[in-house]
């Protein structure tokens, strides 16, 4: 039976107090879908779609200017570190996998008036989604109130290719922040990817998302364990840093044949990372970086 799909915002939640209490993204939901949480008199900040930091498959990191970085070893690294949100990733060894992933991120700063969000994949043991340490979102799909930024939502819901994975299979943590800042973490079994859209604070600025250069980067220098937004800090090491000469020409051929036909338009450096995705981490990956 297919499961019925929840809306991404509940507009009754929180309506008394919309205009403190709702985060943009909500408000431009309820106001355009239902008509609440609507006036004439303020406008809800857009998103700039161009502006997006995206972590996805095997390390790939592509930043708010479009340079392609590949983070490799394990430990923790700002994705984003400015006065207003910092966010924090979690790198290490995947199950079955020859390198490294996205295992966690934490989601800080004074825009959630310090309080953390954690969110890891879904087979794990400690990889649930979390609100201060507690466990929040055990259901699917599933809204969690605060009254902080609203609304965090679960549902398989955000902007995909469409010939990619159905709702269903989806399994997506929607996270609005004040001055239009969305951020999208969708969770696989052993890995989880990441989407952070929108414009951040002026000045201050720093991170792996913000770093314009391209090329692999170590985990040597990433967050310093006083500065920790997780629980328990995971020993930085340095990794293998592979490269598509490590895959035989038959398996890379093969490996484009899954990818193209997952996503028949992939192309460029989303090609190239799907090849060498399906060359180190298997065959799903295919159709996992195809919602890309």
């Amino acid at each position: 039976r297919t499961p019925t799909q929840m809306p991404p915002f509940d507009c009754d939640a929180g309506l008394t107090n919309w205009q403190l209490g709702w985060s943009p993204g909500k408000k431009t939901w309820c106001c355009t879908s239902v008509g609440r949480g609507c006036s004439s008199g303020d406008e809800t900040p857009q998103v700039a779609k161009d502006q997006e930091c995206v972590v996805w498959g095997m390390g790939h990191l592509k930043t708010f200017g479009g340079s392609i970085n590949s983070l490799v070893g394990q430990g923790q690294v700002w994705l984003v570190n400015s006065p207003g949100i910092r966010i924090q990733a979690r790198y290490k060894p995947a199950e079955s996998m020859r390198g490294t992933v996205l295992n966690a991120v934490a989601i800080s700063g004074s825009a959630l008036q310090n309080n953390v969000v954690k969110v890891g994949p879904l087979a794990e043991v400690d990889g649930g989604i979390e609100w201060n340490r507690e466990a929040i979102l055990t259901a699917f799909p599933s809204a969690f109130e605060t009254s902080v930024i609203g609304a965090i939502t679960y549902n398989g819901g955000g902007e995909f290719h469409s010939n990619a994975l159905g709702d269903a299979e989806r399994r997506v943590v929607h996270i609005d922040l004040p001055g239009g800042l969305h951020i999208e973490v969708m969770r696989w079994d052993y890995h989880i990817n990441i989407r952070i859209s929108g414009a951040l604070d002026t000045g201050g600025q720093d991170g792996a998302c913000i770093n314009q250069a391209g090329g692999n980067v170590q985990m040597t220098c990433g967050v310093a364990e006083g500065e920790l937004l997780f629980e328990g800090y995971l020993q930085p090491l340095p990794g293998k840093a592979y490269t598509l000469n490590d895959c035989p020409a038959d398996q890379q051929s093969d490996a484009r044949s899954k990818c193209t036909t997952s996503r028949p338009t992939m192309s460029g450096q989303m090609l190239t990372a799907c090849i060498f995705d399906v060359c180190f981490g298997g065959a799903r990956l295919a159709r996992e970086d195809s919602v890309y």
